[in-house]
């Protein structure tokens, strides 16, 4: 993550996951996550896209990868920041499903 002096922050992360499976069929899953911001010191603002891609199976990107963006803010109250944010999936893989938009509280301890 960087974070310039005027308080803009941006990142990407890239993780895996094993997905064991008693049947012999193991999965591979790539996790990854672009995100900005801009801090200063009693609130944050900011946005993220997260996608989480399938990586022993055959087919297209589309087929194989779900993404969501989310949107957030947040407070500073001493070590305590509580958070809001709204959390959209991106693919229609998601949404024929009935996952919609998501609105979510959050409390951070920073130490």
């Amino acid at each position: 993550r960087h974070t310039s002096p005027g308080g803009f922050a941006s990142g990407f992360s890239l993780g895996g996951t094993l997905w064991p499976s008693q049947q012999g069929d193991d999965e591979v899953l790539a996790d990854y996550r672009a995100h900005a911001a801009y801090r200063q010191a009693k609130v944050a603002v900011g946005a993220e896209l997260t996608g989480r891609a399938l990586l022993t199976e055959s087919g297209s990107f589309g087929e194989r990868t779900l993404h969501q963006l989310t949107l957030g803010v947040g407070v500073a109250t001493g070590p305590v920041w509580p958070r809001a944010f709204l959390r959209i999936p991106l693919d229609a893989d998601l949404k024929d499903t009935g996952l919609n938009q998501v609105f979510g509280i959050a409390l951070d301890w920073r130490f």
